[in-house]
């Protein structure tokens, strides 16, 4: 009998990690039926998608509240699909104010629960493992000290590899980029990366773009913009000036390259700034809010650094420029003196090179999608 895998994953990171789940499951399991909730690269991947998730895909608690009607139909449409189709398996792919929710229905109606990629409990709202504990059969987190977090609430759970380390890889030279989309070979390369959902397009577009054109007048550069799944081309584009328009790049589906051959980036906060480190790139890393959501946020979250590269780290390697910092003069001053002092560039580069191998945890890390056929063969 096909196994019958109910997925959700919000937002443009779980997208990606959810395509390399269902292919990797899908090479030994080709009959598997893969439906729910995700992005383009889930459905290419086999996904039968039953609302796209870059209807809900949104962060901060002010932009949640203008998006709950969306929230509220894609929750009534994974509630109505559990019942009826009644999967074999429920996965969940982070997004955990949405995820954690639907695991509540679905531990009620019977249908366990497999959570793929933690919620950050570690930085703040610690009180959601007891939610975990109660609602999902297995946790199958990505870094290293989350195990032991779970192992304490006596929930079960196995490291697995980490998306990134999988997807963060380049196929083409960076003269073959070049080629590829008309870049100058001889201006330094800068890629900006304002975010996935709309509402971090809101916030840090506009200043990655002011910095821009005065970096443009200051050395010989070109700048890239991946787009990502999630985000409308229009709402990138629609922002880039006049001056800025003839060395200015928007590139969808080669994110990967863009960063490999680039010079520096300018990252919003989030698995983004991962997979440019995994790739050895200097960046820096900003990330701005509504100022209510930003005064939330400083009360609660718990960790002193807000970026993935520094947490995995437990030290600053990468500038962090939050909120009122994330300013143009910040990011103009990261770029120019990085570009003015290969020296620290280098030292940067070898910081970033060492996060591979805190990810791995010396080898004790499996492929997620056989955690997750060694939890669905539990249930026969």
């Amino acid at each position: 009998m096909p196994k019958k895998i109910m997925l959700v994953a919000g937002e443009a990171s779980g997208d990606i990690a959810a395509s390399i789940l269902i292919r990797d499951f899908k090479k030994t399991n080709e009959d598997a039926v893969f439906f729910g909730i995700a992005g383009d690269l889930a459905s290419q991947a086999g996904l039968r998608t039953i609302y796209p998730c870059k209807h809900i895909s949104v962060t901060g608690f002010i932009e949640v509240l203008q998006h709950l009607k969306s929230i509220l139909a894609a929750m009534r449409l994974c509630k109505k699909a559990l019942k009826t189709e009644k999967p074999d398996m429920l996965v969940l792919v982070d997004y955990p104010g949405f995820n954690l929710k639907l695991a509540k229905y679905a531990k009620k109606i019977g249908i366990p629960v497999f959570y793929y990629i933690s919620p950050k409990i570690w930085a703040w709202k610690k009180n959601r493992i007891n939610t975990i504990r109660k609602t999902v059969a297995h946790m199958a987190v990505i870094f290293p000290f989350e195990v032991d977090i779970y192992k304490a609430a006596d929930v079960p759970v196995t490291l697995v590899s980490h998306p990134s380390l999988e997807q963060s890889k380049a196929n083409k030279t960076k003269a073959e980029l070049c080629r590829q989309y008309n870049l100058d070979p001889d201006a330094t390369i800068i890629c900006l990366m304002p975010g996935s959902r709309k509402s971090e397009i809101k916030y840090h577009l506009a200043t990655m773009i002011a910095a821009a054109k005065v970096i443009n007048t200051k050395i010989k550069c070109q700048f890239i913009i991946p787009l990502a799944s999630t985000i409308d081309a229009s709402l990138i584009k629609d922002q880039i000036p006049a001056e800025l328009s003839s060395n200015t790049h928007i590139i969808e589906s080669d994110q990967y390259n863009i960063i490999a051959a680039s010079d520096q980036v300018v990252a919003a906060s989030g698995t983004a700034a991962l997979e440019i480190a995994l790739l050895g790139k200097p960046l820096c890393v900003i990330y701005k809010t509504s100022n209510i959501s930003y005064m939330i946020a400083k009360r609660v979250i718990k960790v002193p650094f807000i970026s993935l590269p520094n947490i995995i780290a437990g030290k600053l390697i990468i500038p962090e420029f939050i909120q009122d910092h994330a300013n143009i003069d910040n990011i103009v001053q990261w770029v120019l003196e990085l570009k003015q002092k290969p020296e620290q560039r280098l030292e940067l580069c070898r910081e970033l090179n060492s996060i591979k191998n805190l990810l791995t945890a010396n080898g004790k890390v499996i492929n997620v999608s056989d955690c997750l056929q060694n939890q669905l063969d539990k249930l026969n």
